[in-house]
């Protein structure tokens, strides 16, 4: 979601017929704030953003500025991607059976080259809206013995495996980390049971203190919980928590 914002001001301020600080910066503003319970998108807007402004005042073409700025963010993104999995690749190559929830690329990635060999994976549904069997396609396909459970059974998963992976949609401040409902669940049943917990995450999504201000856990449509409204029962679907730094 951060690539596809950077490329999407790209895009709109080179479509504009003016182009001028003050429109990347408008355009921008937005998308900083599309999925608030995202900060890594806020971060590389924001990159996006100083990057484009300082390369302008020595770039007669505003336009070949804000490319040049872009490309260089795209570049930052993948190389952030592209060494979580080695660097998690020698922590866990330890472990024969590990536990997972949602759908993060980078825990995808990261387990997929883990799970050459005899090696095993349980995977929460995450509802709603059942991301996790996503996961698990990807996960059996990459070679994986792959068991898919719903969500209540997350202690009965760590109780049989040798530590949980978790990717994380913002990484706070203060050590704490953003992700799916679920995660701090996890994380506290690791920590009883004695397990490690593993959060997998591009150092792009490390967010500043005044960044990290900015979070909001995004709450969801509550007809993904169910359709049917009853009188006295209110509904909510929070996609997004918070786990805190001392059980990861």
């Amino acid at each position: 979601l951060a690539r596809l914002a950077v490329k999407g001001i790209a895009t709109g301020v080179l479509s504009s017929s003016r182009l001028g600080r003050d429109d990347l910066t408008a355009l921008a503003a937005p998308f900083a704030f599309v999925r608030p319970g995202m900060l890594a998108i806020t971060r590389a807007v924001s990159e996006l953003v100083f990057r484009a402004h300082h390369i302008a005042g020595g770039e007669k073409d505003p336009g070949a500025a804000l490319l040049r700025a872009a490309h260089g963010v795209m570049a930052w993104l993948n190389r952030a991607s592209l060494q979580v999995p080695k660097t998690a690749g020698t922590v866990l190559r330890e472990f024969r059976c590990v536990a997972t929830l949602s759908r993060s690329s980078t825990a995808i990635q990261t387990l997929s080259i883990w799970a050459a060999g005899e090696k095993s994976v349980f995977v929460t549904l995450s509802h709603p809206p059942g991301e996790g069997a996503a996961t698990a396609r990807a996960l059996a396909e990459a070679g994986a013995r792959v068991t898919l459970i719903p969500d209540a059974m997350i202690y009965h998963a760590i109780e049989r495996v040798d530590a949980a992976v978790v990717g994380a949609d913002s990484i706070l401040a203060d050590g704490s980390f953003v992700n799916k409902t679920g995660s701090h669940l996890m994380a506290a049943a690791c920590r009883e049971l004695g397990k490690p917990l593993y959060v997998v995450a591009e150092s792009c999504k490390l967010a500043s203190a005044g960044i990290s201000k900015m979070l909001v856990l995004e709450e969801m449509d509550p007809a993904e919980v169910t359709q049917k409204e009853e009188a006295g029962i209110e509904v909510k679907n929070i996609y997004f928590e918070t786990t805190p730094a001392e059980l990861v």
